[in-house]
């Protein structure tokens, strides 16, 4: 419920709300990861909730700690992931927050590993796409997060390997 309030409170321009709504939604979730360790959803929707990476809450208590957020969420991903590989889902989960962490590691000057996590976001993208080639999620996923990729590398002055990645 929290969660689903975003929206509005969004639209309202309340970002202090709406991470006050995303605090509540990750101690609700991190409680039942804990009570039913069983019931690998509660730990999806936790590592998708703490992947939420948005202008408007930069600036909120939620936003201050999005590093710590994002590296929380890529490993209850990757844990999520490993144990379930046929799961696209879980996959989807992964490609995201890796590329969230790698779009935070690139923010805040930190080129070779964010590098190293928007690589792996590709490869895991161009997995899913492979599996499903006739879903349009994966090919705009693929297309964003490669697209950011090849330009970190041209930033980077990796100009042959941007060049291959675009």
């Amino acid at each position: 419920c929290h969660r689903n309030c975003l929206p509005s409170t969004w639209r309202g321009g309340n970002a202090d709300e709406a991470a006050a709504g995303l605090l509540a939604s990750v101690e609700i979730l991190k409680q039942l990861t804990v009570d039913y360790p069983e019931k690998p959803r509660y730990a999806f929707e936790l590592a998708d909730i703490l992947s939420i990476d948005t202008a408007e809450l930069r600036d909120t208590t939620f936003g201050k700690t999005n590093w710590q957020r994002l590296e929380e969420a890529e490993r209850i991903a990757r844990r999520l992931n490993n144990a379930f590989p046929n799961q696209p889902e879980y996959q989807t989960l992964y490609a995201n927050a890796l590329y969230r962490l790698g779009l935070i590691l690139h923010r805040n000057d930190q080129p070779s590993l964010a590098i190293r996590h928007l690589k792996e976001s590709v490869k895991h993208f161009q997995e899913l796409l492979d599996r499903f080639p006739n879903t349009p999620a994966y090919v705009a996923s693929l297309g964003q997060v490669a697209g950011d990729f090849g330009t970190m590398l041209r930033d980077d002055g990796q100009l042959e390997e941007s060049r291959r990645v675009l």
